[in-house]
């Protein structure tokens, strides 16, 4: 009797788990970018922690580095609410993943294309944390430059 207790227990246990771990957070990273060209708002929104922070890593010749903060709310209602034309496109190159249990990094190259034409590239760095089975964004930061030459970034 103990027996079957005990393996009913473990199973469900396991299940539990597993089902939290079904999803890398590779995946996750490439789901948020296409509810990001989707525009769809409520999706981006539950990507993201109740703590998460997003900024932009600002390198500019003769001035000092500084970082710009921007609010989940402002980038989100940005996203879901920009016009048709210009056409939003971020194209990811191949990602790098570090993980240790509930937390992972995906470092990524993107190129940034408005109307097929190349706006800006960088890297995002993308802070994911499992929370209840579900890897959330909780820090996003990237950088940006024109200068797009270097092999790393996607191709137009």
């Amino acid at each position: 009797m103990h027996g079957k207790v005990f393996l009913y227990l473990s199973f469900f246990i396991f299940s539990l788990i597993s089902r939290g771990q079904t999803e890398n957070p590779e995946a996750t990273v490439e789901r948020f970018f296409k509810a990001f060209h989707q525009r769809d708002s409520l999706q981006l929104k539950a990507f993201f922690t109740s703590e998460a922070q997003l900024q932009t890593l600002v390198e500019r010749p003769q001035q000092p580095t500084r970082i710009a903060q921007v609010s989940i709310e402002r980038f989100i209602r940005a996203v879901a609410t920009r016009p048709e034309t210009p056409v939003w496109e971020e194209r990811l190159g191949k990602a790098t993943v570090l993980q240790h249990q509930g937390l992972a990094q995906v470092w990524v190259p993107y190129r940034f294309v408005l109307d097929g034409k190349t706006s800006h590239c960088g890297y995002n760095s993308f802070q994911l944390i499992r929370l209840e089975g579900e890897w959330r964004v909780n820090h996003l930061i990237d950088t940006r430059t024109s200068n797009c030459e270097a092999p790393a970034f996607p191709e137009e």
